[in-house]
């Protein structure tokens, strides 16, 4: 059947997503960060675009390119281009930023160059972000988001839509109570609330955990419920928390219907094992320090990505999550949830 099946013309994969790091450059320093967390051994590459533009004609089927990695992706000098190139394929196109990038003439270009998804990082509200995420700001991400979407009412664009990544962190929950001014008055058009994933630290994984048990984790999401119960923000935002209380499920990167690729050409099946550092890399998952498996199922300097995605390593990997950091990653923990009216 091996045979029978080597023969046998291998079908474009049909997924929801590819995620391209197109840079590991980043012009900030948030403090939970691996880019500043590992600093000294951080690796900064631009991906080449003459490899993005070689991926992406050989790729189809794929809903959405989504150009993000461990970085900032409006620091790379052919972003345009290649949003322009990903537009041409007829797929969705999007990205996170931190906002430093932005001016007026760059968000026209967004709504300009069809760009769906515009993402907008923070991880509290005032100077608690700008105290964490140190090098942005949070009064220039509101102006950007404020700014997009009046260029979008203007130039009678829909798109890109405007998403709001939120990072929630244990010391900093009061500054909830801030959000739903931010989701109703600015534009803002999907919220998600999240908390630490890879915390690289002691410290950084009692900010990451919410609640020290179900009962308090239950107290949080009621006392949320209550905060983003107004309907014009309930329909906007939802949380995404790394719950230990929950049996471990699929992984919430949808490793069956996503990949990722990463500034060199490697394909992996999420950006939780090709962080670009030299040297080890350990995190923290209950309680326990453990180490980040890196993995990649081949790389696009030497097979093309319909050939790595039908290996059957990596077939395997994707039915059984057969790599031990799997079974230790808050990704398949996740407990997603949309605020709901008390009444």
């Amino acid at each position: 059947m091996e045979g029978l099946s080597a023969l046998w013309p291998k079908r474009h994969p049909e997924l929801d997503w590819v995620q391209v790091a197109v840079t590991s450059y980043c012009d900030a320093k948030c403090a939970y960060c691996p880019h500043t967390r590992l600093r000294s051994g951080w690796r900064s590459q631009h991906i080449d675009p003459d490899l993005f533009a070689s991926f992406l004609k050989r790729l189809k089927k794929t809903t959405l390119v989504y150009l993000q990695g461990w970085g900032e992706p409006l620091l790379h000098p052919q972003f345009w281009h290649m949003l322009a190139q990903v537009k041409a394929k007829g797929m969705l196109a999007g990205c996170t930023s931190n906002g430093n990038q932005l001016t007026t003439d760059t968000l026209h270009r967004a709504v300009d160059q069809g760009l769906d998804i515009m993402a907008f990082s923070l991880a509290g509200t005032g100077k608690h972000n700008d105290a964490i995420r140190r090098g942005t700001s949070f009064a220039h991400v509101m102006w950007a988001i404020e700014t997009l979407q009046r260029l979008k009412v203007r130039l009678k664009s829909s798109t890109p839509k405007i998403h709001l990544a939120y990072m929630v962190l244990r010391s900093h929950l009061g500054d909830l109570e801030d959000v739903p001014s931010l989701v109703r008055e600015s534009g803002i058009e999907h919220t998600v609330l999240s908390n630490l994933t890879l915390p690289l630290g002691a410290h950084w994984h009692r900010q990451a955990m919410l609640a020290d048990s179900k009962q308090e984790y239950q107290r949080l999401q009621y006392w949320l419920d209550e905060i983003f119960s107004p309907p014009e923000v309930r329909a906007k935002v939802y949380t995404h928390f790394y719950t230990p209380w929950l049996p471990q499920g699929e992984c919430s990167e949808n490793v069956q219907r996503a990949a990722c690729l990463s500034q060199w050409g490697e394909v992996s099946p999420c950006v939780m094992t090709q962080i670009p550092v030299q040297g080890p890399v350990r995190y923290w998952f209950q309680g326990q320090e453990q180490m980040v498996q890196r993995m990649q199922f081949g790389t696009l300097a030497d097979e093309d990505f319909k050939t790595i995605w039908h290996k059957p390593e990596y077939k395997r990997f994707r039915k059984h999550l057969d790599l031990a950091m799997c079974s230790r990653c808050a990704k398949r923990q996740i407990d997603t949830h949309r605020a709901s009216s008390q009444e």
